[in-house]
């Protein structure tokens, strides 16, 4: 924490017009490089068990556009919490996202990945393309708009693999891809267009950053909030985020276990995607710590106590990232106590800090508590201290 506390508050971009990795439009602690064409998750305090990935700050919707991704080292990392997690301790994927899928490349459909281990995915389906890549090779990311089909593809130091995706979906020409990269322990840089390309691109293709202007688009753009409740919650929609700490806000989560919290939390963030708000929760860290896109519940079973606590301390981590960058949080824990709550806001002084109150008949939170997925109970006593 002592280091942490010494990173200067992040500041919005002063070129908007930048083609770079959107600092607003990735996970909380992924490390952008200062020229905004680079970066790594952090790998300290158990963040090395946790998926960090990026999107860049424009996409298209149009033409046929290209960038690379190099990927720089790996970093030395302790796993020893899980040892199934060292068998793969360095990996990322490359690709495309539609904007407002979460960061996890590939997980979810009009999300598109090109991973390490030689493997396409999207919609968390997994399949044998290309070859396996790693420190110094250089992955060449295509998509093409203009053909009789609209695909994605890759090439490896100038090998092309061929078509990886046909996309189904032509609202992709309304809404658009993005670059996108995800990483576990691994340091890569992008090139967009901004310097030569280390490999020839193939034929008809251009650097994405150098889009026509009607092929172009802005990350956050394109969302027009039209919500009863967008003078309660004083929405920021310009594209870039939030410019101060009085247009950021927090909302915390306050009710007992299984109440419906998370669900209440999630159907905010799909009801304003504008605000791209970011979950603080032991939950959100889990479905971080994927393999292969299997979470780690029902799979690695004997660990998973392990790693939940693992989880806590990640995120006591995060709630000093989270005061000092420029985004809407939500905090999903059950913050029953005054003083948690007291200590936890106290961080974000100078946010728009609201509470969000949850409650529902016994019955209710029975049945929700029958249908947890993350195996844990909380003892009798404890819920009676909480009430």
């Amino acid at each position: 924490l002592e280091e942490l506390s010494e990173d200067a508050f992040t500041s919005p971009p002063e070129d908007d017009s930048q083609f770079v990795l959107d600092r607003y439009n990735s996970d909380l602690y992924f490390n952008i490089s200062s020229d905004g064409l680079g970066g790594c998750g952090r790998t300290e305090a158990g963040f090395g068990y946790l998926w960090a990935g990026a999107r860049a700050t424009h996409g298209v919707k149009g033409g046929k556009y290209a960038f690379e991704c190099k990927v720089e080292e790996n970093i030395e990392v302790d796993l020893s919490v899980d040892d199934s997690s060292s068998s793969v301790p360095h990996v990322c994927r490359v690709g495309f996202s539609k904007d407002g899928s979460t960061m996890s490349l590939g997980e979810e459909q009009q999300s598109y990945g090109f991973g390490g281990e030689g493997k396409a995915v999207t919609n968390a389906q997994f399949i044998d393309y290309g070859e396996k890549y790693g420190p110094g090779d250089v992955i060449g990311c295509y998509l093409d708009f203009e053909g009789e089909q609209q695909t994605i593809s890759f090439s490896k130091n100038g090998q092309k693999f061929g078509t990886a995706f046909v996309l189904s979906s032509k609202s992709l020409m309304d809404s658009g891809l993005f670059p996108h990269i995800t990483t576990k322990n691994v340091r890569v840089s992008v090139n967009f267009g901004s310097k030569n390309f280390e490999h020839p691109l193939s034929e008809g293709f251009k650097p994405i950053q150098e889009a026509d202007q009607e092929h172009l688009i802005r990350a956050l753009s394109e969302y027009k909030c039209t919500s009863k409740y967008c003078i309660l919650f004083l929405c920021s929609v310009l594209a870039g985020g939030p410019q101060s700490k009085g247009e950021c806000e927090v909302l915390m989560m306050v009710g007992l276990p299984s109440i419906g919290k998370t669900t209440w939390a999630n159907r905010h963030c799909q009801e304003f995607p504008e605000k791209r708000y970011t979950i603080l929760g032991t939950n959100y860290i889990m479905g971080k710590m994927k393999v292969t896109g299997l979470g780690r519940r029902g799979n690695y079973t004997e660990r998973f106590h392990k790693l939940y606590k693992l989880a806590n301390n990640v995120l006591s981590h995060l709630f000093v990232l989270a005061s000092r960058q420029l985004r809407n949080y939500i905090i999903d824990q059950t913050n029953i106590y005054h003083t948690a709550r007291v200590r936890k806001m106290k961080s974000f002084e100078g946010f728009q800090r609201k509470a969000v109150v949850c409650i529902a008949p016994a019955e209710d939170r029975r049945q929700r508590e029958r249908k947890r997925d993350d195996g844990l109970e909380m003892p009798l006593d404890d819920l009676k201290k909480m009430q």
